[in-house]
């Protein structure tokens, strides 16, 4: 596959998109199953890169058709979402052709060169299983997929340890080793972080300077810093758009702790208002101290989260909407929840989780709120009050105290939570069951794991422990741990990021 899979870089060179996700709908098979086409994360230089069909009758066969230019058509009544006209062949001129083993699935692997000039890079790929209909007599075809090649995995470790001058990490996860450590102004108490363009841009805000800062990640020196926006107050989370190149922040306009809006900035690094802040909203409720906030995985909506109090705030972030940047919904999140201390989305945009933690030594709770009920779920139904997943749940489950980090899995149904007494565990989910939960937790308790964040194949899970300060690794299926880096002279670890 090398050799086409060079080809199609060449093909798709100067074709920029979004990061990798699913589009389009597939077509089912005799079993009436449609098949589902994914890639692991494109990084330059990965010698185990692969795209996989899955759902597939047992020894199934599938055409692979990969190409550098997406498309939305039908042939025979069958949906095809890539260019037909520009299929990539294998070396005996015909289409890549891989078989699935007994559980379904098949793959088509190969090495991307180690080439950075590629990050950007994008492709797209569908696959035709000989898994044929008897109705129609077609064979089942999978959606499309679209592959956006990116730099070696990095994680960017960010901390408050009081003053201006905050340590800063880079950690290298392949060679667990300390690439880049610093502390200066641009990360002073930083309160969240994002990667774009392909890897080459880490954005960090400021609770404190109201400051968004740049970091050019695209080297393997200390990546230069700048300031590419200031706020009269506060500034809190940070997260991109790349569809619409548009960076979101939480943001105090008026000064001190005055009133926080979204405010979105123009990461266009091509346009000449590059920085600039392009919208904002105006009407985001103002009590309970709003600073916790995630942008859902499509960029259309934001939640926003009340640390006080416990509402949850749906606001419309697509700028052709024509709620565009109002606020849609009010939510309320149900439990004993003193603090709201973060929110997910599902990939599907289907469900919210909220992990909160009450006062003193209590228990965390996990919420989670199913958009097609238009409610939270109540994970013990027998009761006459919705219980979150904690000590009230069926089966109850006891965390620890301080529930502060909460990562969502980006390939299966579940989250990863942890609390500042040290506890991490992965929680899997069956839909939208309210008792069809299991908990994995992670084997041994450390201190201060105020944050977690779960790599883009769904793979590692990283988060900092303090006493002594590291940075720590676990297999995201078994919880088990798998390394850790130091971090000199860290304390108060808020902020971990993939790339």
């Amino acid at each position: 596959m090398r050799e086409f899979l060079i080809a199609v870089c060449v093909v798709a060179m100067g074709l920029t998109a979004s990061a990798q996700k699913n589009y389009g709908f597939g077509s089912p098979g005799a079993a009436g199953n449609t098949p589902h086409i994914d890639a692991n994360q494109a990084w330059v230089g990965r010698a185990d890169f692969a795209i996989s069909v899955t759902n597939t009758p047992a020894f199934a066969q599938s055409f692979y058709l990969i190409t550098g230019i997406p498309a939305a058509t039908s042939i025979a009544g069958l949906p095809i979402w890539v260019d037909t006209n520009s299929l990539l062949l294998d070396a005996n001129g015909m289409l890549p052709l891989a078989t699935a083993d007994i559980t379904g699935t098949s793959s088509l692997g190969a090495a991307i060169p180690n080439i950075p000039a590629l990050a950007g890079v994008t492709i797209y790929a569908q696959a035709v299983v000989l898994d044929f209909d008897p109705n129609t007599n077609l064979p089942a075809v999978t959606g499309g997929v679209q592959i956006e090649f990116t730099l070696p995995p990095l994680v960017a470790v960010a901390t408050s340890v009081g003053g201006s001058n905050d340590p800063f990490y880079l950690v290298d996860p392949q060679t667990m080793t300390l690439v880049h450590q610093s502390g200066n102004n641009f990360s002073n108490n930083a309160y969240g972080m994002t990667f774009t363009n392909q890897g080459r841009r880490l954005y960090l805000t400021s609770s404190i300077t109201g400051t968004v800062t740049v970091m050019d990640t695209s080297g393997s020196g200390a990546p230069p810093m700048s300031t590419l926006a200031t706020f009269p107050g506060h500034t809190f989370e940070a997260h991109a758009d790349e569809d619409t190149k548009l960076l979101w922040v939480l943001a105090d306009t008026t000064g001190g702790n005055g009133p926080r809006q979204l405010v979105a900035l123009d990461i266009d690094l091509a346009s000449g208002s590059y920085g600039t802040q392009v919208a904002a909203t105006t009407t985001l409720p103002q009590s309970g101290f709003l600073e916790r906030w995630t942008l859902s995985p499509t960029g259309k909506r934001a939640a926003v989260l009340q640390v006080f109090g416990n509402g949850l705030f749906l606001v419309d972030t697509d700028p052709i909407s024509p709620t565009f940047l109002q606020v849609i919904s009010n939510l309320f999140v149900p439990g004993n929840g003193f603090l709201n201390n973060r929110v997910g989305w599902s990939p599907d945009e289907s469900q919210l989780f909220v992990i909160s933690q009450a006062l003193g030594q209590v228990h965390s709770e996990l919420a989670r709120y199913d958009f097609a009920a238009g409610a939270w779920i109540d994970h013990d139904p027998n009761t006459p009050l919705v219980d979150n997943i904690g000590p009230s749940s069926n089966p109850p489950v006891f965390m620890g105290s301080g529930g502060s980090g909460l990562t969502v899995s980006p390939t299966e149904d579940a989250v990863f939570v942890s609390t500042i007494n040290g506890d991490v565990a992965r929680i899997d989910f069956q839909g939208t069951s309210p008792t069809g939960f299991v908990i994995t937790p992670a084997p041994t308790g450390l201190p201060q794991v105020w944050d977690v964040h779960i790599n883009p194949d769904g793979t590692t899970l990283a988060g900092p422990s303090f006493s002594p300060p590291q940075l720590n690794f676990w297999d995201a299926q078994s919880m088990m741990p798998v390394g850790s880096v130091p971090l000199p002279n860290g304390s108060n670890i808020y902020n971990v990021r993939w790339r």
